[in-house]
């Protein structure tokens, strides 16, 4: 693997085993802080006993033909909305500690420079963390872990693309070839992990496919991205959510510094 990186699907024989041995250590030294950036399998397992007793509840509805009526209804609700909030703890642990990296990489000089310690740690990170979660959640709850995570980096991605002032503009023109290939690419690459975890597909479409849009616009000049606009405007195409005009009219009102709101309005004025 390039730089060194070995997905969690290759750190042993059996694709999803944990390997949390390696951060021991570290959590003896993390262990009297408030807040933790690191998963416990505790925080795992209770997350399985939600799922758990929701299924429990949902089959014994089931062979009872649904004697129970509303009243289960509702608390299979109330677990699913509580397995979603436990989920949420999972997924702000690690982006709390991954999206200011991602941050300083994007909008500074770093990635021109070939300065990627940083970004290569947060890989390790991100291995080791997943790699405790594929070893203690449910095979069910771990896909949905892995999903929900990569959507919240590709939208942590997005959002420091398009809410960047104009002095990081600057170093954003530049660096959005080395964002797709030295930071998308690789994080591609980890979740994907040889067929292991999230599919190839689901990988490049959604948020992600929205990101390589905004990404490849970005170094357009501001006039040819107001050309595009009026031909898709004047053809009426592509004009579905997270199409290439949303995208256009997105980077257009980075570029100006105003809202998306405003900029899609000013065609109208």
């Amino acid at each position: 693997m390039a730089n060194g990186w070995r997905p969690y699907s290759e750190k042993s024989k059996n694709p999803l085993k944990s390997i949390s041995e390696a951060f021991k250590s570290k959590k003896k030294n993390e262990s009297n802080k408030v807040f933790s950036y690191d998963i416990t399998p505790k925080a795992c397992v209770l997350v399985n006993d939600v799922e758990i007793t929701r299924f429990m509840l949902q089959e014994m509805d089931e062979e009872m033909g649904e004697l129970f009526g509303d009243s289960l209804r509702a608390s299979f609700g109330i677990l699913k909305n509580y397995g979603k909030k436990m989920m949420n703890v999972l997924w702000f642990k690690i982006n709390s500690k991954v999206e200011p990296t991602l941050k300083k990489l994007c909008q500074s000089n770093l990635i021109q420079q070939g300065k990627l310690e940083s970004f290569d740690l947060i890989i390790n990170y991100l291995d080791d963390q997943i790699a405790i979660c594929a070893d203690h959640l449910l095979q069910s709850s771990f896909t949905r872990f892995l999903k929900g995570l990569w959507d919240i980096l590709m939208m942590d991605l997005i959002a420091i693309v398009l809410e960047s002032n104009s002095s990081d503009q600057k170093c954003l023109e530049k660096n959005v070839k080395l964002i797709y290939i030295k930071i998308l690419e690789p994080l591609r690459v980890l979740f994907h992990a040889n067929g292991a975890g999230v599919s190839a597909t689901y990988l490049s479409g959604g948020s992600c496919n929205f990101l390589g849009g905004i990404l490849g616009l970005y170094g357009v000049t501001k006039e040819a991205l107001l050309e595009l606009w009026n031909i898709l405007e004047k053809f009426k195409t592509d004009n579905e959510p997270g199409g290439l005009r949303e995208q256009v009219i997105h980077v257009l009102a980075s570029k100006k510094g105003i809202s998306f709101e405003k900029m899609a309005l000013s065609k109208k004025s």
